[in-house]
């Protein structure tokens, strides 16, 4: 963004909660004021982010631009007598509401942050924090960091990548690389669930995991996170994990109940019956709201690729006379419209990014599906087996 741009576009790049300039509320002397922002950040902000060069005496000029178009205006004392846009500390300032205001103005506060020296340097590397050692308010802020990342994946995918079954291609990082990164983002989301309950011998550690990854179900259907949601459940589901008796018996009934009720929503049975009557009534509800009032989600991509699949496999491009298969055609946009309603500017996430969040999961250890069984043999042997009888001696 340049320094020379209109004042409009300044003040709408200001306002999102990027910039970070935005406080719910500030106090000024004995004064509070709510959604405002101070002239220093702002001349600050201006500095760090317009190209250019953009001087201080400048960025000064720009916002006394933004007071004379009425983007903004003043509420300390001094600087409403006199129309003034000043770099000073004491200087508050509100945005004047616009027609393509973002959704929200600044980011909600975090529900965790790592204690320092638990998610490694700035540079990447994370210390192998395990889910279990995550408090509650943690599990929750996690989810909302995995649903950044994803909605960023699902926001940018295009028709293209999805026509012709690309996802399936031997290049298929070429042709659908959004949609790519999104199918690879749910397997290991699901890989490193049932890591984290099956890395722990000890019966109450891996009891413990297990409520934690329960907690992140219920935190992404919370957030309207449906890729989460059945990213989650499908980890739970594998053998390793669901043979696992003594495990799920030692989990409160609230937790057994929850994971019934998500293992239902998910169902695939009956071409995903009760996830689909929720979307639509979730569509038909989204109707009668304007886009501010609409809740960001992100639909289960599979759904899409199944209908997707299930249209180009039953379906010629030509009609036996030669024409367009122009039902085909209408067909396919119908399942991109659902796609594309979940995507826009108004149906992101508004969290801050906390990398040493997003690392818990991003550098965490995930194994395959012969290492999982293995450790599931290792936590708990099958019946009859000398491991078991060895185990049963120990406790005795």
């Amino acid at each position: 963004l340049s320094k020379t741009a209109q004042p409009e576009a300044i003040a709408h790049a200001m306002r999102r909660p990027q910039s970070e300039l935005v406080a719910a509320e500030r106090k000024v002397g004995k004064r509070t004021h709510k959604a405002c922002f101070v002239g220093a950040d702002a001349c600050a902000w201006m500095r760090a982010t317009l190209d250019g060069a953009c001087t201080a005496s400048e960025a000064v000029t720009i916002g006394q631009r933004m007071l004379a178009t009425q983007l903004i205006t003043p509420l300390s004392k001094t600087h409403v007598e006199h129309a003034l846009f000043s770099d000073a500390t004491d200087a508050v300032y509100a945005f004047v509401a616009q027609p393509n205001d973002p959704p929200c103005l600044w980011y909600p506060k975090p529900a965790w942050v790592p204690p320092h020296g638990t998610s490694g340097s700035s540079t990447g590397a994370a210390l192998a924090v395990p889910l279990r050692d995550v408090p509650k308010e943690g599990v929750e802020e996690l989810a909302r960091q995995i649903s950044l990342r994803a909605a960023a994946a699902y926001h940018a995918i295009t028709p293209n990548e999805c026509k012709s079954q690309a996802w399936n291609a031997a290049d298929a990082r070429a042709r659908s690389p959004h949609l790519k990164a999104l199918i690879e983002q749910f397997n290991r989301l699901s890989y490193w669930c049932a890591t984290q309950v099956l890395q722990h011998v000890a019966l109450a550690e891996r009891a413990t995991a297990l409520k934690r990854a329960l907690q992140l179900a219920d935190a992404f259907d919370a957030l309207q996170n449906y890729h989460g949601l059945f990213a989650v459940v499908t980890g739970l589901s594998i053998a390793a994990v669901g043979r696992l008796k003594k495990t799920w018996k030692a989990l409160a009934q609230k937790y057994v109940d929850a994971h019934a009720r998500h293992t239902a929503f998910t169902n695939p049975q009956n071409n995903y019956k009760y996830y689909r009557e929720a979307m639509r009534a979730a569509l038909d509800e989204a109707d009668s709201k304007s886009a501010a009032e609409q809740r960001p989600s992100i639909p289960y991509f599979g759904v899409f690729l199944s209908d997707l699949t299930h249209i180009e496999d039953g379906n010629d491009d030509r009609l036996e006379n030669g024409m367009v298969n122009f039902e085909k055609m209408r067909m396919l946009a119908a399942v991109w419209r659902n796609i594309a309603h979940y995507q826009g500017e108004r149906k992101r996430y508004v969290f801050k990014p906390q990398a040493a969040v997003w690392r818990l999961f991003e550098c965490a250890l995930v194994l395959n599906d012969d290492e999982l069984y293995q450790l599931s043999l290792e936590c708990e042997p099958r019946e009859g087996s000398a491991a078991a009888a060895a185990a049963a001696t120990t406790t005795t």
